[in-house]
């Protein structure tokens, strides 16, 4: 993984050579795309576009994910060549592709998660193996930062502050950490500087013991240069390697028509 993460600052490196930010960013994207449709399996597929629940009404504004991974048996609704819409029940998760992490577009992506953290999801679950993230996660990948990495962390709780988005404070246990909603990102990954991550998933380098000394700062600060690639990499792996029996109702997605009454087929009419 860590020759993967060499080819992407490679590539990184070359679409900077572009003079418009656009195809610049485009390329990137594009990039770990890429990667990532070489490296999840078959269980899952990934594109881009927008995400619509059961209360999705047509033409409303919503925000456009650089990169959605939703399970491959879903459908889709295309919109152009390459854009789609998902169903909130298919995501798994979503990645926000920055050129250069900055606090403003930090805490975009911080408000765009928590909207995205919102959607409505009909599904029922019986028995499952493994680790089931409670609701799509969200991350944001960015292949430089002219801050220090601990900078970034302190931007993440002045976004939290300025958006009045709360995490909450994590139980010891793992098996309770992992039952914790977070509210909107769930992890930020930094090219060859490190990453950050709310610390309810199973990845993570904190036992049930090492809990005990951060409990008011939820999130983990990772500074490593080599293997930023990997964290965001298995994180993403051990959310979607489960076994899961779940049933999706999709009816709510037709509740709003309402049914044409007739007297055709009433021979008494």
């Amino acid at each position: 993984m860590k020759e993967q993460q060499k080819i992407l600052s490679v590539q990184a490196g070359s679409a900077g050579s572009s003079g418009h930010p656009t195809v610049k960013g485009g390329a990137r994207e594009k990039f770990i795309t890429e990667f990532l449709s070489k490296h999840l399996g078959n269980l899952v597929s990934i594109g881009q576009g927008e995400i619509i629940d059961s209360d999705s009404v047509p033409g409303e504004q919503r925000n456009q994910h650089d990169i959605i991974i939703y399970k491959s048996h879903y459908p889709k609704i295309e919109y152009s060549q390459g854009n789609y819409a998902f169903m909130a029940e298919s995501v798994l998760a979503t990645i926000e592709v920055k050129s250069t992490l900055s606090f403003k577009n930090l805490k975009s992506s911080m408000d765009v998660a928590r909207k995205t953290k919102n959607l409505k999801r009909n599904i029922a679950r019986g028995l499952s193996v493994g680790y089931v993230p409670s609701s799509i996660l969200n991350f944001l990948f960015a292949y430089k930062c002219e801050a220090k990495i601990s900078t970034a962390a302190e931007w993440i709780s002045r976004a939290c502050e300025e958006l009045s988005i709360i995490y909450p404070k994590l139980p010891k246990s793992i098996e309770e950490r992992i039952r914790v909603k977070g509210p909107a990102l769930d992890g930020i990954y930094i090219l060859n500087k490190g990453v950050l991550f709310y610390d309810n998933t199973p990845v993570t380098l904190t036992n049930d013991n090492g809990r005990n000394f951060y409990t008011d700062y939820p999130w983990l600060l990772v500074s490593d240069i080599e293997n930023s690639l990997l964290w965001m990499f298995l994180h993403l792996q051990t959310a979607i390697n489960h076994l899961d029996f779940e049933s999706t109702n999709l009816l709510p997605y037709i509740k709003d028509i309402k049914p044409i009454h007739s007297n055709l087929f009433n021979p008494n009419a």
